[in-house]
């Protein structure tokens, strides 16, 4: 009797992902470790004197920073450094072959220096614009909550006038405008005090009229208080916004981080030309733009040499 011989399949093999050719965007956890990262290599380098800052800082003009600054946002380019001399593990780059390349440990230690001013001042400028967008919707707010009860007060108040020519006057005196912050706060407390007499009145025909509208205290008290309230709102603002970050000095640093980098790298570069075994630099596309200006540039030509004498 014939048995079936079951037959084994054979594995398929699964070829594996690729990855895209174009790094990943960095989350804010891998910049928290990037910095961190920085923070430990920076401290195992030397602390740089005044002179050493001064020399290093007199290879580049403040101008050609601000410059290279302007093309570019600080955020960005502060992530990409970050992210290159994290991922290349530069100090051990530098320790072995700073000699060979010829930028030695103050040098990457000035380099750090620089990118760490550069994400400090970028802290600070995300913090004031936060600052700024929580003081401006403030302000709004109390500003939509004034026009509404001047909005109720008014009404209330126009159906206890009703066509009375004496009382319509009075309104008219009173109601003022809304064509600006402080001309709807000046309404809501003119109003407000309008309000405030006519309740007062204790006649007979006032006391019907108030009894017939619901008309109290209620929408006084309200028009009062929203009046106090965007008047602190908007005076807090003007006095608690925060002083807008020196872009020019950021521009300036930035640039120099920038144009600091781009020395590195083009060491490395050289290095990896003659042999040294060493990894590339991960240069960042906000990096790459502003690095690439120099490329731009057209190369200086040679002088030609003099004619030959004639014979």
């Amino acid at each position: 009797m014939a048995t079936s011989k079951t037959r084994k399949k054979s594995p398929v093999k699964k070829s594996p992902a690729r990855k895209s050719a174009v790094p990943e965007a960095p989350t804010s956890a891998a910049a928290d470790s990037d910095a961190s990262v920085l923070t430990r290599i920076r401290a195992s380098l030397p602390r740089l004197s005044d002179v050493e800052v001064s020399a290093f800082r007199s290879l580049v003009a403040d101008a050609d920073c601000r410059a290279r600054g302007l093309l570019t946002r600080a955020a960005e380019t502060h992530r990409d450094v970050a992210r290159a001399l994290t991922r290349a593990r530069i100090d051990a780059v530098v320790r072995e072959h700073g000699a060979a390349l010829g930028y030695d440990a103050p040098r990457l230690a000035f380099l750090l220096d620089l990118t760490a001013s550069v994400g400090d001042a970028v802290a600070q400028q995300k913090k004031a614009r936060g600052a700024g967008a929580d003081q401006k919707f403030t302000v709004e707010q109390s500003g939509r909550a004034a026009t509404a009860a001047r909005n109720a007060l008014l009404r209330r108040l126009k159906v206890l006038a009703g066509r009375n020519a004496d009382s319509r006057t009075a309104l008219d005196a009173a109601r003022g405008s809304v064509e600006t912050p402080t001309a709807l706060i000046d309404s809501l407390r003119s109003l407000a005090k309008l309000a405030q007499a006519w309740l007062k009145r204790d006649d007979a025909q006032w006391a019907v009229l108030k009894r017939s509208t619901s008309f109290g205290a209620g929408e006084i008290d309200a028009a009062v208080r929203a009046a106090a309230a965007y008047e602190k709102a908007r005076a807090t603002s003007a006095e608690t916004a925060p002083t807008p970050p020196d872009d020019g000095a950021l521009n300036v640093l930035e640039g120099r981080m920038v144009l600091e980098f781009g020395a590195l790298l083009d060491a490395v570069n050289d290095g990896r030309e003659e042999g040294l075994g060493i990894t590339a630099l991960e240069v960042g596309p906000a990096l790459r733009r502003a690095l690439l200006q120099d490329a731009a540039k057209p190369a200086a030509k040679d002088a030609a040499p003099p004619a030959p004498p004639a014979p």
